[in-house]
């Protein structure tokens, strides 16, 4: 019955008790925060308007109940704030939420005595409120609405969330501010490629990406989500955690950015496996080795029995001139196939990141055509029933070419098979 009376006593004046305010000021020592509360008197309507106007607050607002409307809080929080607040949650959750630590430089707006359970709802539920700020933009103030969760009993008034919002407001978030510029504006991108890098163990990761952003404080970064990215050019790719470290430099949060990276075994190792195993390579070798046998079975067996007479030299010559026209379309071929390798392989998104690609791809392409014109100059002897040049030499067309091309052995074996071929035919 006590309890009822004092209720209803409550429920009688609400409508005609003058508001107050505690302004807890940041410079005073937390030991007297608890005895030296500045009591002020004011309308509350006013009273909220004035200080949401003030850009340097961070606001607990306290609503007077009535009959029918619970007590509700309202936290007001600036970017900076909430960055504070989550770094400080994974540090010392303890100090954070007592009364003394982190919310005493908050000011509190409304309640004659602010109950400091309303601060507890928080860390019970920082998940959901921590994800809420993450898939936000972070550059606005946050609203976190809190009400009693039986209101009107006195024996279990603890408080739950009832909304959260970010207000339509700009502030700076000078964390996030810190971690754009010391990607260098990167972080618009859709993708931040790394380059090569020498494995895809996390330390050589973190190493190019302090290579490359030099500015970056990486102790603070953690690798997770590492797969692979695309099979044939970027090869991987990775997200970061910024995790909470010593003190508060970048924002506690997952970098929901993709940032790929290829890695030298991949490309000496895998990538030159996957051309050498291509179906098109394959086909095109074994109809070529087969084509090779018989010609030099026709060579040791057939053109013998020709003889040296005028007749024999002319069925020489035509045989040569045969071989020698398929030789040319088995090149052509060949051309087409490695103009669809590099569709296919991408290589022409690598050229900008492994060093010598484009000119080792460009080289071969350039013997494949020095062995047409080589074809095509034993074409016009035998049209002009000339006697062939020597042609011991022309192997060295084949030239060592530096850096990645030399580890793809199908390639350079078929080339240079095509070339002993012309020697073959062209001295038989």
């Amino acid at each position: 019955m006590k309890k009822l009376l004092s209720l209803l006593s409550i429920l009688t004046i609400s409508g005609t008790a003058v508001p107050t305010t505690i302004a807890a000021s940041p410079y005073k020592k937390e030991e007297s925060l608890n005895s030296n509360i500045n009591l002020q008197t004011n309308n509350l309507e006013i009273l909220n308007r004035s200080k949401r106007d003030s850009d340097g607050d961070d606001i607990v607002e306290y609503n007077q109940p009535s009959f029918f409307n619970k007590v509700r809080h309202t936290f007001l929080l600036k970017p900076d704030t909430f960055e504070s607040l989550i770094f400080y949650y994974y540090n010392n959750r303890d100090y954070i939420f007592a009364p003394k630590g982190f919310f005493k430089n908050f000011k509190l707006i409304g309640s004659k005595s602010m109950a400091w359970r309303v601060f507890e709802v928080l860390p019970k539920n920082f998940s959901e409120i921590n994800n809420f700020w993450q898939n936000s933009g972070k550059r606005s103030t946050i609203e976190i609405k809190v009400v009693e969760k039986n209101w009107g009993s006195w024996e279990n008034n603890d408080y739950v969330i009832e909304s959260i919002n970010i207000k339509n407001d700009e502030k700076e978030n000078k964390y996030l501010k810190k971690l754009w510029n010391d990607f260098n504006g990167d972080l618009s991108k859709e993708y931040i490629d790394l380059g090569i890098i020498e494995d895809e163990n996390d330390n050589f990761i973190l190493n190019k990406l302090k290579e490359k952003y030099p500015n970056l404080n990486t102790s603070y970064f953690e690798v997770f989500e590492k797969k692979d990215y695309s099979f044939f050019d970027k090869s991987f790719s990775t997200k970061f955690k910024i995790k909470s470290n010593n003190e508060l430099i970048y924002p506690i949060q997952t970098l929901n950015y993709k940032f790929t990276f290829i890695t030298k075994k991949w490309l000496n190792e895998d990538l030159p496996k996957l051309i050498d195993n291509e179906n098109l390579i394959q086909n095109w070798k074994s109809n070529f080795i087969n084509w090779q046998n018989e010609t030099n079975r026709q060579i040791n067996k057939d053109l013998p029995k020709y003889g040296n007479n005028e007749i024999g030299k002319a069925l020489k010559r035509t045989w040569k001139g045969n071989n020698i026209n398929e030789l040319n379309n088995k090149l052509l071929s060949l051309n087409h196939i490695l103009e669809t390798i590099d569709s296919k392989f991408k290589l022409n998104e690598l050229y900008s990141k492994v060093q010598n690609l484009e000119k080792d791809i460009n080289e071969l392409k350039s013997q494949i055509n020095k062995l047409n014109q080589k074809i095509s100059e034993i074409q016009n002897s035998l049209n002009k029933n000339e006697d062939l040049e020597d042609c011991a030499n022309i192997g060295g067309l084949i030239s060592a070419s530096t850096g990645w091309i030399p580890y793809i052995g199908t390639l350079i074996s078929t080339v240079s098979g095509t070339a002993a071929a012309i020697c073959t035919i062209a001295n038989a």
